[in-house]
């Protein structure tokens, strides 16, 4: 996230390329050059993270990595858009 945020890499590109291949994500948003932030939440940029929902989803393992200033409202609200996104995401491809 560090390097894409610098544009030194295309993580979105690289991290979906993957997709098939990751057993495992760790979740978390940068905020200019600083990480480990609640996405949506700390960005407020409500569409930049999307792009890694499908490979969040398909990966059998989650794990937040956040830090500590992140407050425990903070982490709940970040996990509710993330979880309700991936449910509409999921939903809509149901539909087809």
């Amino acid at each position: 996230m560090m390097m894409d945020r610098m544009g030194l890499y295309d993580n979105v590109r690289e991290a979906n390329a993957l997709i098939y291949h990751v057993v495992g994500v760790h979740i978390h948003e940068t905020v200019g050059l600083a990480d480990h932030w609640c996405p949506y939440i700390h960005s407020k940029d409500m569409t930049f993270f999307d792009s890694f929902l499908d490979i969040i989803e398909r990966s059998p393992v989650k794990v937040y990595e956040l830090k500590a200033a992140c407050t425990p409202e903070e982490i709940d609200e970040s996990h509710g858009i993330i979880t309700a996104r991936i449910a509409e995401r999921h939903a809509a491809r149901q539909r087809g």
